[in-house]
């Protein structure tokens, strides 16, 4: 939320990356002041084939 009260979605975007697998969380939801971002990473168990 802006100061003036008002509010705007940000941009969604999609990321692709077939190298590993990527898990994120954000939080808290609703944003109030500070947004937490966790990223988790591991290699596919068939590494080189793709998924």
């Amino acid at each position: 939320m802006n100061k003036d009260g008002s509010h705007q979605y940000s941009k969604v975007i999609k990321i692709m990356n077939n190298a590993v697998r990527i898990a994120v969380s954000m939080y808290p939801n609703p944003v109030s002041d500070k947004l937490s971002v966790e990223l988790t990473a591991e290699k596919p168990d068939n590494e080189g084939k793709g998924y």
